[in-house]
C-alpha cells in the first residue's frame, strides 16, 4: 500500500488514465490496425487526402475535404456495416463519383 500523494507524485494516476484510454481503444476496435504514420497516410490517401493535407490544420480544409476525413476516420476500423446521413454534402462531382463507386465495392470489414 502506498499513500495517495506518493502515487500522484509517481505518475500512477497518469499511468492509470493511459491504461484506461488503451482499454477504450481496444474495445472500440482502434487497436485492430497498426497506428503508424505510414499506415495512417496510406489510409488517408485512399480517401483522397494527401500527406500535406493530412499534416495541415482541419480548419483550413474545404467542406469536401472534411467530409472525406470524417469518412476515412469512420472506415479506419473496417466496419461490417456503415450508415451514412447525407454523405454527399460538400462533395464535388469527382469525389461524389468516387464515393458512389467505393460504396458499390464495399463488402464490409
Amino acid at each position: 500500500w502506498e499513500p495517495k500523494r506518493f502515487l500522484k507524485a509517481s505518475y500512477a494516476v497518469k499511468m492509470c488514465k493511459d491504461y484506461d484510454e488503451l482499454i477504450k481503444a481496444m474495445q472500440s476496435g482502434m487497436d485492430i490496425r497498426p497506428l503508424t504514420s505510414d499506415e495512417v497516410y496510406a489510409h488517408l490517401r485512399d480517401f483522397g487526402i494527401s500527406q500535406d493535407l493530412a499534416d495541415g490544420k482541419i480548419k483550413r480544409m474545404s467542406g469536401g475535404q472534411k467530409s472525406r476525413l470524417v469518412l476515412a476516420a469512420a472506415m479506419w476500423v473496417k466496419p461490417h456495416i456503415i450508415a451514412l446521413d447525407e454523405p454527399t454534402n460538400y462533395l464535388d462531382n469527382e469525389t461524389l463519383a468516387e464515393l458512389t463507386a467505393a460504396l458499390k465495392r464495399f463488402k464490409g470489414g
